[in-house]
């Protein structure tokens, strides 16, 4: 999973820590990853965490939330995935005006290839783990069986480190239209799978759509964008 420091801040140390502040190991192992502008988190436990970056005499952190998963686990997502479900269909504007009004109807047990990933009929475009990072792993459940996105959170909400709040995302696409198309369905087991898929990609940016659309708040004067992240650790 990447994790970036705001503002283009150069982070001379990475560390977690439990929720107590206690320092742990064995839990994650840094790497930099100057094409990402910041540095790769692979995470080999299970539990919650908090990431501290520190750089001179600045400091930030965000929570990570770790799940597990096993080899038998991903290949159950990977299959929903890529089903070979492909859509015949082409989204004319008349298409997009009867989904708008709730009466055109998409089969709900296509595969996920028919938008994302290379070669794709409609997006062509694939969400690493730099745009679900910002997402927890029931957000991206209800994204993917529901269309329904997370809200920005109650400002006044306090937490243990909270270095970051959620912007809505500017997708362009109207929501009853983004729900039409963004509603399948998948078995509990599919879901954890597809989960977990969605992490193990390999990162890359898209802009504005990286760490779910978080813009980066201020501790210190820098923060890790990770925050609130579900990782896997199969």
């Amino acid at each position: 999973m990447p994790i970036v420091a705001q503002g283009g801040v150069t982070v001379d140390s990475w560390e977690i820590v439990d929720m107590n502040g206690k320092k742990v190991s064995g839990v994650a192992d840094f790497t930099s990853d100057t094409s990402l502008g910041g540095t790769m988190l692979k995470t080999t436990k299970a539990g919650d965490y908090i990431v501290l970056a520190k750089a001179g005499k600045q400091g930030g952190c965000a929570q990570i939330h770790i799940t597990s998963g096993t080899p038998a686990e991903w290949e159950t997502g990977a299959a929903r995935y890529d089903n070979n479900i492909m859509l015949s269909l082409t989204m004319p504007q008349e298409a997009v005006q009867m989904a708008m009004a709730g009466s055109l109807n998409l089969p709900k047990d296509v595969s996920c290839k028919n938008c994302h990933g290379e070669g794709a009929m409609f997006l062509s475009v694939q969400h690493t783990p730099q745009q679900t990072a910002g997402y927890t792993d029931d957000e991206l459940a209800k994204i993917l069986t529901m269309g329904m996105k997370p809200t920005p959170p109650d400002p006044n909400a306090q937490s243990q480190c909270t270095p970051y709040q959620w912007s809505p995302s500017k997708t362009g696409v109207p929501l009853a239209l983004y729900r039409w198309f963004h509603t399948w369905t998948a078995t509990d087991e599919e879901i954890k799978g597809l989960v977990m898929y969605l992490r193990s990609i390999a990162p890359a940016s898209q802009g504005t759509l990286d760490f779910g659309g978080l813009v980066r708040g201020r501790m210190g004067a820098m923060a890790p964008a990770a925050g609130g992240a579900a990782g896997s650790a199969p």
